[in-house]
């Protein structure tokens, strides 16, 4: 409950708190994360979340990069999947 209260905040801890929180080796609180950068469309966010992705997917962790590829789409409306390369240039409007 403490990651969804985290989305109420516009601070930019409280942003690094909810990015950190995707990288955490329990679901609930990975998807909980994803779900409250959606919630709060934390765009400022994103750049973070992608070089997440990045690490994600590079160290084999299903669950995190699938977690972040939600929160971009979720924010962004876009479908791009976990191609983290794609991401970036989406967000810089490529």
């Amino acid at each position: 409950e403490a990651i969804l209260a985290l989305r109420r905040f516009g601070s930019a801890a409280a942003g690094a708190r909810l990015v950190a929180a995707l990288e955490d080796e329990d679901s609930f609180v990975v998807e909980r994360a994803a779900k409250s950068i959606v919630a709060g469309k934390r765009t400022e966010l994103l750049p973070a979340v992608v070089d997440l992705l990045d690490r994600a997917a590079r160290e084999g962790r299903i669950l995190q990069a699938r977690e972040c590829v939600n929160a971009l789409s979720g924010v962004t409306g876009e479908k791009i999947g976990p191609d983290a390369a794609a991401w970036r240039r989406a967000l810089r409007g490529n």
